[in-house]
């Protein structure tokens, strides 16, 4: 007897609280619209975001290392009674240059990131249009890190590039 596996699919939902008139709402991927349909896609919103320690020092390090090139990585965590929680860095094979990043997304079954990484050795943290579309295949918080490669360099955003705030916890 076969089984059918099924897994919940999550996209940041912004906070009402939060309005903006320059909101760049991207269209539902063709598969989460099939999945919206048949009552298996659901809406995971969050009001804060953390990030551990280690993840953080992850970030600043592998800025450094791989500098002048771009380095990307997608972040692990979950997200629970409205606070997503990072806690980690889920590795894809990728290409860099000076200017960009192109990973080659092949994550197993079950396995979700909850948003990515990448840095931008120009000096500048604000997504670009290539960021923007990336982001909003991705639920979740989307961190850029510019040179020098400081901790007041990493910028969050949301899915629709909206900046966001976010907490460093020790674990």
């Amino acid at each position: 007897m076969s089984e059918l596996l099924f897994f919940d699919v999550y996209v940041y939902k912004k906070p009402e609280s939060i309005k903006s008139s320059t909101l760049h709402q991207q269209p539902m991927s063709p598969i989460r619209e099939v999945l919206r349909r048949f009552g298996l896609f659901k809406e995971q919103g969050f009001s804060r975001v953390i990030i551990t320690r280690e993840v953080i020092n992850s970030i600043l390090d592998l800025g450094r290392d791989t500098y002048p090139r771009e380095v990307m990585m997608f972040l692990g965590g979950r997200a629970n009674s409205g606070v997503l929680r990072i806690d980690r860095l889920l590795f894809q094979p990728y290409e860099a240059s000076p200017e960009s990043a192109y990973a080659r997304i092949n994550f197993p079954l079950l396995t979700k990131p909850m948003g990515s990484f990448h840095s931008h050795p120009r000096g500048i943290n604000r997504p670009s249009d290539a960021d923007l579309r990336l982001f909003s295949k991705y639920p979740g918080v989307h961190l850029i890190i510019s040179y020098p490669f400081r901790m007041q360099d990493i910028a969050a955003y949301d899915h629709n590039g909206e900046r966001l705030g976010f907490e460093v916890a020790e674990k």
